[in-house]
């Protein structure tokens, strides 16, 4: 008994001396966690914090791609660099016995049109609270936290009950996408701009943790290719 009290004990001192150092340093690149933090406040708040202030806020352990509001509960969950097939299977949620074919293709037309001047493609999954991010060949690091902020913010308006409401979820979901898309571009570069002031490095991707997929689309034609993790 004493031998387990005594490795507890060295555990959890050990753990507390991490949580310690994580918090003593203060990483200037925006990754999942931080990027959940930071945009959150600056949206609710209007507020952009450091990243001494925002280390203060990390937790050691975070489940891998989850979308936390201001460090509280997780509102959903996303995967971003996933494939076009992948965002696909998501669509036509509506229509979850037949996963009618026809259905997705219509709903990415729309979304291929949605996101035309953007580095990527995302679709929220309202029933899972699953986020798919697929990005486009050139997405830039600012354009992968873009795609990150947008379904950020559309799981923040579903877990609020603030959604777009129609005829039916996935059009509820297109709806409510083309809406946060409109008002985070309104104030992305302003964003921009303060979080730089605030000393954060939007140059360095710090969002894709695996391997991921790029996609290039030409009229009807879509291409993909396959990147190394980061």
């Amino acid at each position: 008994m004493s031998t387990w009290t005594c490795l507890i004990t060295l555990l959890s001192i050990h753990l507390a001396m991490n949580h310690a150092a994580v918090r003593a340093v203060s990483m200037h690149s925006l990754n999942r966690q931080r990027a959940n933090i930071v945009i959150s406040t600056m949206v609710a708040k209007d507020k952009v914090l450091k990243p001494v202030e925002v280390a203060a806020r990390e937790r050691i352990f975070e489940w891998d791609g989850a979308l936390r509001w201001e460090g509280a509960r997780v509102i959903g969950r996303a995967r971003i660099g996933v494939g076009l097939g992948e965002l696909v299977a998501h669509l036509g949620s509506s229509h979850s016995v037949t996963r009618s074919v026809h259905d997705a293709s219509i709903n990415l037309e729309r979304l291929v049109e949605l996101y035309d001047k953007e580095g990527y493609i995302a679709w929220y999954d309202s029933s899972s609270r699953t986020a798919l991010i697929v990005l486009k060949d050139g997405a830039t690091p600012t354009s992968q936290l873009k795609a990150w902020a947008h379904v950020l913010l559309t799981a923040q308006k579903f877990a609020s009950g603030d959604a777009t409401s129609a005829a039916s979820k996935d059009e509820a979901t297109l709806q409510q996408l083309k809406a946060t898309l409109a008002t985070l571009s309104d104030n992305w570069d302003r964003h921009l701009t303060s979080l730089k002031a605030a000393g954060w490095d939007l140059g360095n991707a710090s969002l894709e943790t695996t391997s991921s997929t790029r996609i290039s689309l030409d009229g009807d034609r879509v291409r993909q290719r396959r990147l190394g993790g980061a």
